[in-house]
C-alpha cells in the first residue's frame, strides 16, 4: 500500500502536469498570434492610406489606364482586407479553444489535488497498519517465545 500510495498518484501528476504545460504552450502560442494579426491590422491601416491617397490621384487624372489600376488597387486592398477577416475569424475559434484549455487547467489543478488527498490518505493508512503490524508481529513474536 505504501509503494502504490507513492507511485501511482505521482505517475498521474506527472501526466496531468504534461497536459498543463501543453495547454499552456497552445495559450502562449494564440497569444503571439494576436499579436502579429494586430501587428498586420495596423499595417493594413497605413497601407490603407496610402492606396487611398494613390486612388484619389488617380482619380483626379482621368486617365483610362488609370480606372484599371484603381480597380486593382482595391483588389487588392480587398484581398488585404478579407485575408485579415480570415485570420480573425481563426482567432476567434483558437481563444475559443483556449477558453476551455484554461478551464481545462483548472480542471486538471483539481485532479492533481485530489491525487495529492488521495496519496496522503493512502500514505498514513499505509504507515498505521505497517506501525500496527509490526506491533502485532513482535507480541505474538514475544508471546511465542515465552511459551514452553
Amino acid at each position: 500500500m505504501f509503494i502504490f500510495s507513492i507511485i501511482y498518484p505521482l505517475d498521474k501528476r506527472q501526466k496531468l502536469e504534461i497536459e498543463m504545460n501543453s495547454c499552456n504552450e497552445q495559450v502562449s502560442i494564440v497569444n503571439n498570434e494576436m499579436n502579429y494579426i494586430s501587428q498586420r491590422i495596423l499595417k493594413l491601416d497605413s497601407t490603407t492610406n496610402n492606396y487611398k491617397d494613390s486612388i484619389e490621384y488617380l482619380r483626379k487624372s482621368s486617365r483610362l489606364n488609370s480606372k484599371n489600376t484603381i480597380r486593382a488597387l482595391k483588389d487588392t486592398l480587398n484581398y488585404k482586407l478579407d485575408r485579415i477577416k480570415y485570420d480573425i475569424y481563426l482567432l476567434e475559434q483558437k481563444r475559443t479553444s483556449v477558453h476551455w484549455e484554461k478551464q481545462k487547467l483548472a480542471i486538471l489543478q483539481e485532479h492533481i489535488n485530489e491525487f495529492n488527498t488521495y496519496k496522503d490518505w493512502i500514505l498514513w493508512s499505509g504507515i498505521v497498519f505497517a506501525i500496527i503490524g509490526f506491533c502485532g508481529w513482535v507480541y505474538i513474536t514475544y508471546k511465542g517465545m515465552s511459551m514452553p
